[in-house]
């Protein structure tokens, strides 16, 4: 069979609509996946800042760890459709989920000094959770297994949808840029949320993941942090 020589990112394209949202890896956009025939699709476009596209020691860790991402595919995960770049900077392609962040769900009810409901924290940990076992027991094309830890499990990162949804993103780019800025003296994740031994090893571990995700509950039951 011939090939083509057509590329089929010749069939679609990405339009950011608007900012909502910018953090230390660059910003993130609301946009929409259009191709053919009107079908459009909404998405969200993660452009990574430029001091992180034009280093390749990041460019080679970013893409390891958009690959392993693009493998998971959890209800509670925001899944990875694409990885790519426009000029000199890199972006991800994601799911995007209409609703609201957990941070923004407990900044509410910290305003209302009403605690966030425990069946409901429960609910919403527990989402956090089930992600983060599907992360710890990856399936790899080649018939491997591995592990992705998240490295910055914390309420930016788990978005509510208007649905009832529960869905944690961002997996493996703050370890990414945390490995090509130092390690044990740069930590990109929150540091409100870090395990103690992080702080003093500089190593990323499931169990720090888990450890964020009791703080998360920690928080929205008392609407204090335990340590701040």
């Amino acid at each position: 069979m011939a090939r083509s020589t057509e590329s089929f990112e010749d069939f679609f394209r990405v339009c950011p609509r608007r900012l909502i949202g910018r953090g230390g890896m660059g910003e993130v956009y609301e946009a929409e996946i259009q191709g053919v025939e009107g079908f459009s699709r909404p998405a969200a476009l993660k452009l990574i800042k430029e001091e992180y596209s034009t280093r390749p020691d990041f460019i080679r860790l970013f893409v390891q760890e958009a690959r392993l991402a693009a493998l998971l595919t959890h209800p509670n995960i925001v899944q990875v459709y694409h990885f790519g770049r426009a000029g000199i900077r890199y972006y991800l392609l994601m799911e995007f989920v209409e609703g609201m962040d957990l941070e923004a769900f407990i900044m509410r009810h910290k305003a209302l000094r009403r605690p966030v409901p425990p069946a409901v924290a429960c609910m919403i940990v527990s989402c956090i959770l089930k992600a983060l076992a599907c992360a710890n027991d990856v399936l790899l094309p080649d018939g491997t297994r591995a592990t992705i830890v998240h490295s910055d499990v914390s309420p930016r990162n788990v978005m509510l949808s208007f649905e009832g949804e529960v869905k944690l993103s961002d997996f493996g780019i703050a370890r990414a840029a945390e490995e090509i800025t130092g390690g044990a003296g740069r930590y990109m994740g929150k540091p409100e949320y870090l395990a103690p031994e992080r702080i003093e090893a500089g190593h990323s571990t499931p169990a720090g993941d888990i450890f964020a995700a009791a703080l998360i509950l920690y928080e929205m039951l008392t609407l204090h942090h335990p340590f701040y």
